[in-house]
């Protein structure tokens, strides 16, 4: 007789012991959200991806279309605005009016042309890489946010804290009339995950002059976890971002870890190096720092190379101004 209440106690508790665990279990978390989530905040290294970004309005108008080469790793990164071969739409070469932008941990860096601006991370605000590579830098930021809100223009990208499904995250609220940040604002946002474990959607509230956004996940064969395209709609604008190609992992870098300026260009040809400060930029000058402007460091008493083109200007402007005044009272003169 007393076999019941043992049954009855053990059978309450195994069910209270599956109501405990139930919620537990059914807690979404798996491998492919956690390769979702660690994409998103960079800790997973991208040796190089390219990636297509299409602008379309409400009715579905192309209004622009960006295209970007990128790497991500070992605190480094870089990007490269790249444009399809008029001759060959599959291969894509680097944009007239692009500059390759990277960071490591120790500097800024931008290369366009045959020029490499560098400079130190400490000296980085408002300097020329740290201004050449704001654009870039946002397009790299959202690209690995995979349509979640973050904030941009920051020197190091914002991480998005994750709690399940879950996000929290730092956004701009307010901008001036040239696009600064002037205030920010903290917002929470969950996604949706599909039968496979895959989020499948994402709700982002508004914040301030940001509007809510949604977003939407596609998948490939390859990268698990990572979606090949997603789509991200703002009140009247649809950004749909594609990964046309994503090779994760480490390059095998010889020296320091990460991506390095001398790892782009055409190494063939001379390249003119410009270091830049908080207010002064300075040019390697026959293997000479020389400042660009304000204190030279050139030996007393010698013509400096400005000062040299200056001359040899005004010189020239005073001979054709005589020409040119001459020819003037001549053709007076006859009249």
């Amino acid at each position: 007789m007393k076999a019941k209440p043992i049954l009855i106690t053990g059978g309450l508790a195994f069910a209270m012991l599956l109501l405990t665990t139930w919620p537990a279990q059914a807690q979404p978390m798996n491998d492919r959200l956690g390769r979702f989530q660690k994409f998103v905040n960079g800790e997973i290294p991208v040796k190089q991806g390219l990636m297509l970004r299409t602008l379309s309005n409400a009715n579905g108008k192309v209004l622009n279309r960006e295209w970007w080469r990128f790497g991500c790793q070992d605190d480094t990164w870089y990007v490269e605005r790249v444009v399809p071969d008029t001759n060959n739409p599959l291969k894509f070469v680097s944009a007239a009016w692009g500059t390759v932008c990277g960071a490591s941990t120790t500097r800024y860096w931008s290369i366009s042309d045959q020029n490499i601006h560098l400079v130190d991370r400490d000296k980085a605000v408002s300097s020329g890489p740290e201004s050449f590579g704001e654009f870039s830098r946002s397009l790299l930021s959202s690209g690995l946010a995979l349509g979640l809100p973050r904030r941009h223009g920051a020197l190091e990208f914002d991480e998005i804290e994750w709690n399940g499904l879950a996000f929290t995250t730092t956004v701009g609220s307010k901008w001036d009339k040239r696009g600064t940040i002037l205030a920010t604002m903290v917002i929470t946002g969950k996604l949706a995950l599909g039968e496979n474990g895959l989020p499948i959607s994402a709700e982002c509230p508004g914040a301030g002059q940001l509007p809510a956004s949604s977003v939407t996940y596609e998948y490939g064969q390859t990268n698990k976890g990572i979606p090949s395209i997603f789509v991200e709609k703002i009140t009247d604008h649809t950004y749909r971002y594609e990964f046309l190609s994503l090779t994760l992992g480490r390059n095998d870098l010889v020296g320091p870890d990460g991506y390095v300026p001398s790892m782009f260009g055409d190494m063939k040809i001379k390249r003119d190096v410009t270091v830049w400060t908080n207010s002064y930029s300075y040019s390697v000058i026959n293997g000479k720092l020389q400042p660009n402007f304000g204190i030279t460091l050139y030996e007393p008493g010698k013509i400096r190379p400005w000062h040299r083109r200056f001359i040899i200007a005004s010189c020239t402007f005073a001979v054709v101004a005589i020409i040119l005044g001459l020819w003037y009272w001549r053709s007076k003169a006859r009249s």
